[in-house]
C-alpha cells in the first residue's frame, strides 16, 4: 500500500468516525437515554395505629417464607411490598425504627402496620400494645437491565477463572449429572 492510499484510507475512517459522532451527538434524548439511572420511585406514606406481634407467632413462617423472629425489626402491612423498608414513627415520642416488611397484616380495622417485638421495643410501645405512627416507605431501587446483564457476565467470567475455561468448567460438571443419575430412584 502506497504511502498516498494509506492517507487516503485513514482520512476515511477519521470522517466516518465523525460522521458517527455527530449522529450520536444529534441524536434525540430519548435515543440516547440511559437506562441505568432508575427512576425515583413514588413514596408512600401512611398516618394510624401499630400493634405488635409475637409470642405464639414466633418460628412460624412469614408471608416471604422466612421464619418470624420476634427480635428482629421486621413489620406486617396489608399494602407495602414484601422486601421493602419503611421507617415507623411513633407519633407519641418521635422514636422511629427502621423494618423489613416481611408478613400481611394486621386483620384489625383501624391497624395499618404490625411490629415485630423488637421494632415495638425501639419505639417505646411494648408495653402498650399500640401506638399511633407515621410509616414512610421508600421503595428500594430496582436493578437494571444493564446492571443484570453486567451482573451474568461478571458471575461467568469467576466461573470460567476458577475452572480454568468453558470447556474445562463443562467437563467438570459432566460426572456430577451423572453421579446424580445414578442414585435416582425408580
Amino acid at each position: 500500500m502506497s504511502v498516498r492510499a494509506h492517507r487516503a484510507a485513514l482520512s476515511r475512517g477519521m470522517i466516518g468516525a465523525l460522521a458517527f459522532g455527530a449522529v450520536v451527538i444529534l441524536a434525540p434524548a430519548d435515543l440516547r437515554a440511559d437506562d441505568s439511572l432508575p427512576l425515583p420511585a413514588a413514596k408512600i406514606e401512611q398516618h394510624g395505629v401499630a400493634s405488635y406481634y409475637g409470642g405464639s407467632f414466633n418460628g412460624r413462617k412469614t408471608a416471604d417464607g422466612e421464619r418470624f423472629n420476634e427480635n428482629a425489626r421486621t413489620a406486617a402491612s396489608r399494602v407495602l411490598p414484601l422486601g421493602s423498608k419503611a421507617k415507623v414513627i411513633n407519633e407519641q415520642n418521635g422514636r422511629a425504627v427502621e423494618v423489613r416488611i416481611n408478613d400481611r397484616g394486621p386483620y384489625v380495622d383501624g391497624r395499618i402496620i404490625d411490629l415485630s417485638r423488637g421494632a415495638a421495643r425501639k419505639l417505646g410501645m411494648e408495653k402498650e400494645g399500640l401506638a399511633p405512627v407515621r410509616v414512610e416507605e421508600h421503595p428500594a431501587e430496582q436493578p437494571t437491565a444493564r446492571l443484570r446483564k453486567e451482573v451474568k457476565n461478571e458471575a461467568a467470567r469467576q466461573q470460567r477463572y476458577r475452572f480454568g475455561g468453558r470447556t474445562r468448567a463443562a467437563r467438570l460438571r459432566r460426572p456430577v449429572r451423572r453421579l446424580g443419575r445414578s442414585f435416582r430412584r425408580g
